[in-house]
């Protein structure tokens, strides 16, 4: 009986200084797995507040940006009294268009929206209609390419008629293109009324329906 007491307590520190040992080579294990998983939390947690950083900081760029582009935006008028027209030496009916820049900012670059003719690649074609063809018949100068808050510049559209009717009246749409100081590209659309009666001399008459559409910007 004594051996067998003997040898339990002889198995108890057997297995006491066992579990010791275990817990001395465990606990480094341990601590390190949780010190790995705080420092990836903490990682993933910082990673998080970064994005989220540079997200507040792109949408606050962004905005101002788009403030800026507003504040900065070419905008034309088209009056009655910027639309004339003549008959050139070729007897053709032709528009003398001049836009006011009435927006805050400065248009470069300003042009017609113009598409080349299928027949002729050198016949720049702005708008057709089901009475008349017109065409960019001469264009902004050089220097009204460029035009500042309250300026003006000027070019001129020629119309052919498709139809040989007494009385003809017809809606013009046209549309110019220009950029602003950070060159974002617009386009803005025009609208002109005008009636012509071939009763004894042929006379052209521009209507009171004009309209300037918002400029548009492309992408």
């Amino acid at each position: 009986m004594d051996s067998i007491l003997k040898f339990l307590n002889e198995y108890q520190g057997l297995i006491s200084a066992t579990v010791g040992a275990i817990g001395v080579i465990v606990s480094p294990i341990v601590a390190f797995k949780v010190m790995r998983r705080t420092l990836t939390q903490q990682a993933e947690q910082f990673s998080i507040q970064r994005k989220d950083e540079e997200r507040r900081h792109n949408e606050s760029l962004a905005k101002q940006q788009e403030q800026n582009r507003i504040y900065a935006l070419p905008f034309f008028v088209l009056n009655k009294s910027g639309i004339k027209q003549y008959i050139d030496e070729h007897r053709l009916l032709v528009f003398h268009i001049t836009l006011t820049n009435k927006g805050n900012g400065t248009a470069i670059h300003l042009r017609a929206d113009i598409k080349e003719d299928s027949d002729n690649s050198n016949t720049l074609t702005m708008y057709e209609s089901p009475v008349a063809c017109y065409k960019y018949h001469f264009p902004f100068s050089v220097s009204g390419a460029v035009v500042q808050p309250g300026d003006t510049s000027s070019f001129e559209m020629s119309c052919e008629f498709t139809c040989d009717d007494d009385y003809i009246a017809d809606e013009v749409r046209f549309a110019v293109l220009f950029s602003d100081m950070y060159f974002n590209e617009y386009k803005q659309e025009f609208t002109f009324l005008f009636q012509k009666k071939k009763s004894g001399n042929a006379t052209v008459e521009i209507m009171d329906n004009y309209s300037s559409r918002d400029p548009t910007l492309q992408h």
